[in-house]
């Protein structure tokens, strides 16, 4: 009996990628299986076909929603033993691929499937993933990048009001969403911040209005250079907590947005730090790599880890 073909790299393409949109895909390199996944729903379907096609490594053609939507299933698709994982980054940010690596372009995507049909493995970096569990039931979310507050208005601000790409649109969201805290007829409301107790590993929990919340597993600087984290702590999670009405604001937000605290911050409601586990429960909505998500009693832990191909 003849033994079926083995396809060493698929490719997990969505076509609805801001990179990828209106751009026929070039043909597949030998020992190459694309796989089209345009929502979320479509994600899981996509993985098992590549794990029916026997490949050993996958990569997620496009942004940071689909490389969080990957993440979230790869475990399951493949039986527990997920295979590494590339991104060649057809997003708008792609915070991700800025932060873990990414392949550079096509060529660098033909030449990794050479090297898987040679028998040989890529180099990899373990990457720890935030995990999100809900007390009301609904199912776990995995990915690398969540906030609430005005970063979740910077994110719908970059999404539909602004038009720059990449870290001009992170930049650009950024300096609209500080603009529109300082002044305008939204300044008071978004000062006010949401609703939100926190609890930072077994630290009591504390009810207050905040104004920004962010927790990310990914290291190092951000996009545009942003490193919005710094603090004593242990664990693979970075946190930042501002509290409402975010005090000296147009002082302390340059100074919190690349990690240079003063002081006076802690004193004014900016905290940061690292942790293993955070309980939140938080009134409106928080975002998880570029998507909006309802709040409510919410987990958020990084325990697992991810093979990242980092060339």
């Amino acid at each position: 009996m003849a033994r079926r073909a083995v396809t060493p790299l698929g490719v997990l393409r969505n076509p609805s990628s801001s990179g990828n949109r209106g751009r026929a895909p070039r043909p597949a390199p030998p020992g190459v299986v694309v796989i089209e996944a345009r929502s979320a729903a479509e994600t899981p379907a996509a993985l098992a076909a590549l794990r029916a096609a026997g490949v050993v490594a996958v990569v997620v053609d496009g942004g940071d929603g689909t490389v969080r939507e990957t993440a979230t299933h790869l475990a399951q698709a493949f039986g527990g033993a997920p295979p590494p994982l590339g991104v060649l980054p057809h997003g708008n940010t792609n915070l991700i691929a800025r932060s873990l690596g990414a392949l550079a372009d096509e060529a660098a995507l033909a030449a990794l499937a050479a090297r898987l049909r040679a028998g040989r493995l890529p180099p990899t970096r373990r990457a720890a993933m935030l995990a999100l569990t809900f007390d009301d039931g609904r199912a776990p979310l995995r990915g690398f990048m969540m906030g609430w507050g005005a970063y979740e208005r910077a994110t719908r601000l970059a999404a539909d009001e602004i038009a720059a790409r990449g870290a001009a649109q992170v930049r650009a969201a950024f300096l609209t969403a500080l603009k529109r805290a300082l002044i305008g007829a939204e300044a008071r409301a978004l000062r006010a911040g949401v609703a939100a107790r926190l609890a930072i590993d077994d630290a009591d929990p504390e009810q207050a209005q905040r104004f920004l919340g962010l927790v990310t597993a990914l290291p190092g600087r951000l996009t545009a250079g942003f490193n919005p984290f710094w603090g004593a702590g242990a664990g693979p999670l970075r946190w930042l907590d501002v509290r409402a009405p975010a005090r000296l604001l147009p002082l302390a937000a340059p100074l919190a947005a690349y990690g240079l605290p003063m002081g006076w911050m802690a004193r004014a409601g900016y905290r940061s730090g690292r942790a293993r586990r955070i309980a939140l429960r938080l009134d409106g909505r928080f975002v998880l790599d570029g998507e909006r998500y309802a709040g409510g009693a919410i987990t958020v832990s990084a325990d697992e880890t991810l093979a990242i191909i980092t060339s």
